[in-house]
């Protein structure tokens, strides 16, 4: 029998929070990755003229966020903190969007496969330290004095 059973139904609502969660926050971070672009090539203003590219940001981010966080968190992270997690990916992946974005010349598909990376990689850095945190600690043994063996 298995101690930490979660209930379906439990782990279905829990995993449609993540999805919900991660795509709102993976939106909002495509839109905010396109609005720096947007203001680095026009300026103040920068293309109102183009709503539509914004929303595309927002769906590709979106999406990504409602697959990804749910995956990780429910596999890798399964030990670290929901608000950790959120934090730590969020961080990750606006960093490594836009080092993306700067590296490539502005364009935007290096941007995002830059944040899906910088996810990854917030995600292992989590990953590790959790397992870290989860390993007891060495034992330091004392050394044997000479003639203490009876």
């Amino acid at each position: 029998m298995i101690a930490n059973r979660v209930s379906p139904a439990r782990a279905l609502v829990v995993t449609a929070a993540l999805c919900l969660a991660g795509g709102v926050a993976g939106a909002g971070l495509g839109v905010c990755l396109l609005a720096i672009l947007s203001l680095v090539v026009d300026g103040p203003g920068g293309f109102p003229y183009v709503v539509h590219a914004y929303a595309v940001a927002g769906a590709v981010g979106g999406v990504l966020g409602g697959v990804l966080v749910p995956v990780s968190a429910w596999t890798l992270l399964r030990r670290v903190p929901f608000g950790l997690v959120f934090a730590g990916a969020s961080v990750g992946t606006a960093a490594g969007g836009t080092l993306g974005l700067l590296l490539s010349g502005l364009d935007p598909l290096v941007a995002v496969a830059g944040a899906v990376g910088g996810y990854f990689l917030s995600a292992a850095i989590l990953y590790g330290r959790s397992r870290r945190a989860q390993s007891p600690p060495a034992t330091a043994h004392a050394p044997e004095l000479p003639g203490s063996r009876g």
